[in-house]
C-alpha cells in the first residue's frame, strides 16, 4: 500500500470526470480511469467522486471485491471517516453488521431450487390453459409467473445468487428469456437507483415525465444525468401531470411495455452492456418467438389482444409494489392501501407498511407526488 497519508480536503479535489478518487473503509483510490469497466457503470464514480463510499461499497459488493481494488489505491486517508457520520449512517451500519453476521447474506440455494420448480409449474400451467381454451386463467397465470420470476432475475442482475458475475449473469439470461426485461438496461440504470435513490436529476427509476412527476421539482426543467438530456416541463407534461392521480394505476397495467422500450432503446443508443450482446439480442428473441406463439393459441385476435393486455397488467401487482418501497412515505402508502385493502395484510411482509417502508432509512431530497396538488 502506498505510504502518503490523503486528506479529506485533498480527496474532495478529485471529483469531476478524469479525476475522480473515492474513499472505502479508511483508504483512498484513484479510480479516474476504471469507470468503463466497472460493473456498476461509470456514472457512480461520477456522481460520488471525491467523497467516503464506504456504506454504498460495502452494501453492494461482495468481501473479496476489496481485495481487487490494490492497484487503485493513492494512500490511507488522514482519518477512518470525515467528522461525525450521520444519524441515519450509523443505523444503517449497525444493521448491516447485524444482518451479516446472522447469516443473512448468504445465499440459500435450496430456495431457488424450490424457487426454480414453481416457475416451471406456472410456466407448464400457463400453457395448459391457454391449449385448453381457458386463455384468461392462463394469462393470470404467465403475469404472476412474470412476477414472481422478476425477483430471481433482480438477484441475479444484482450477483446475489452465487456472488460470481459471469455465473450470475448467465442465470439472469436464463430469466429474461423468460421475462424479457434486457438485463443490460436493467442494470445500467438499476445500478443508478441503487446509489442514488430518489435523485431528480440522477435517478432514472422516477424520471416519467410527460407521464408523471413524482417530484416537485420536475415542476421545472431538470436535466437527466443519466439520460442525458432535459426533462422538461411544458406541453405535454402540463397537460398530463394533473391528472397523475388518476392516470397513475392505468399506467402501471402497461409498465411492461415500457420496460421493452427502454431495453430496446438501451442498445440502439449504444448503452452498457453488461452481460453479452448476441446473448442479450436473443434471448430477447427467444422471449418474442414464445410469448407471441402462445398469444397465437387464443382463438380470435381480439381475444389475443385480451391476452396480451390482461398477462401484462397482472404484473402491475409488481410495479405497485417496487413503487410503494421506493417513492411514498408510510402515511401515502397507509392511504394507498385503505383504497385498496386488498393489498393490506398483517400477516404478509410483502403488502406491510412497517416492511415496505424500510427501503433506504434515509432522508428523501423530494416528496413524491400521489395526489392532484398541481391544479389544472
Amino acid at each position: 500500500m502506498p505510504s502518503r497519508t490523503v486528506s479529506w480536503e485533498e480527496l474532495s479535489r478529485h471529483s469531476q470526470p478524469g479525476d475522480l478518487w473515492i474513499a472505502v473503509a479508511g483508504v483512498a483510490y484513484d479510480v479516474s480511469d476504471f469507470g468503463d469497466d466497472h460493473p456498476g457503470g461509470k456514472m457512480v464514480f461520477e456522481r460520488s467522486g471525491g467523497r467516503d463510499v464506504t456504506e454504498p461499497f460495502q452494501a453492494y459488493h461482495p468481501d473479496w471485491v476489496a481485495k481487487t481494488m490494490k492497484r487503485f489505491e493513492v494512500g490511507r486517508m488522514e482519518s477512518s471517516r470525515r467528522g461525525t457520520l450521520p444519524g441515519p449512517t450509523v443505523m444503517y451500519t449497525k444493521l448491516f453488521a447485524e444482518i451479516k453476521s446472522a447469516g443473512l447474506l448468504e445465499t440459500d440455494y435450496g430456495f431457488y431450487v424450490r424457487t426454480g420448480a414453481w416457475l416451471s409449474f406456472l410456466f407448464a400451467l400457463a400453457w395448459g390453459l391457454v391449449l385448453s381454451g381457458r386463455w384468461v386463467l392462463g394469462a393470470v397465470t404467465i403475469g404472476i409467473f412474470w412476477q414472481q420470476a422478476s425477483f430471481v432475475g433482480h438477484d441475479a442482475g444484482h450477483n446475489s445468487i452465487t456472488h460470481n458475475r459471469k455465473t450470475d449473469g448467465n442465470i439472469a439470461l436464463v430469466v429474461n428469456a423468460f421475462i424479457g426485461v434486457g438485463m443490460s438496461w436493467w442494470k445500467s440504470s438499476h445500478n443508478i437507483h441503487h446509489i442514488l435513490v430518489n435523485s431528480t436529476d440522477c435517478d432514472p427509476d422516477i424520471q416519467h415525465l410527460p407521464l408523471l412527476a413524482p417530484s416537485h421539482n420536475y415542476l421545472q426543467t431538470t436535466h437527466s444525468e443519466y439520460h442525458d438530456f432535459d426533462l422538461v416541463f411544458d406541453g405535454p407534461a402540463k397537460y398530463l401531470v394533473p391528472y397523475q392521480h388518476l392516470t397513475f394505476f392505468p399506467l402501471l397495467l402497461v409498465a411492461k411495455f415500457g420496460m421493452y422500450i427502454h431495453a430496446i432503446r438501451h442498445f440502439m443508443t449504444g448503452g452498457t452492456v453488461f452481460i453479452h450482446k448476441i446473448k442479450e439480442y436473443f434471448v430477447m428473441i427467444f422471449f418474442m418467438c414464445w410469448y407471441l406463439s402462445l398469444a397465437m393459441l387464443v382463438p380470435t385476435w381480439p381475444e389475443r389482444v385480451m391476452f396480451v393486455m390482461l398477462s401484462h397488467s397482472i404484473v402491475s401487482i409488481l410495479h405497485l409494489q417496487v413503487g410503494l418501497c421506493c417513492l411514498y412515505s408510510e402515511q401515502e402508502i397507509r392511504a394507498i392501501l385503505w383504497a385498496f385493502p386488498v393489498l393490506w395484510s398483517e400477516t404478509c411482509p410483502i403488502f406491510h407498511p412497517s416492511y415496505v417502508c424500510l427501503s433506504w432509512a434515509l432522508p428523501r431530497p423530494t416528496r413524491p407526488l400521489v395526489s392532484n396538488t398541481l391544479g389544472h
